[in-house]
């Protein structure tokens, strides 16, 4: 039987925004099941939380967006964690 592949939800905010969060936090990682247990676990504390899986959506997200702290993985699709940081060290705006 061959294999079937289940695709991933799009990167979204998992829940409505609060304006009363106590920040609001990026968490980046291609594993759909680290992305959701770090979204849960810090909603739970407060936060409001915006996801990407990979690197090129996330230096998207926060062009569009502000954020106060990014949760990055190193090791992730189409731009790896390093070179995001790069581009983040290089533009001023973010």
């Amino acid at each position: 039987m061959p294999a079937v592949r289940v695709a991933e939800a799009p990167e979204q905010a998992i829940g409505p925004a609060d304006p009363n969060a106590r920040g609001k936090l990026l968490v980046v990682d291609d594993t759909a099941t680290n992305r959701d247990v770090l979204t849960r676990r810090l909603q739970r504390e407060g936060f409001a939380v915006d996801t990407a899986a990979d690197g090129e959506r996330a230096l998207a997200m926060l062009r569009a967006e502000e954020f106060d702290l990014v949760l990055l993985d190193i090791v992730i699709p189409v731009m790896d964690g390093y070179r995001v940081l790069s581009a983040l060290k290089v533009d001023s705006n973010l």
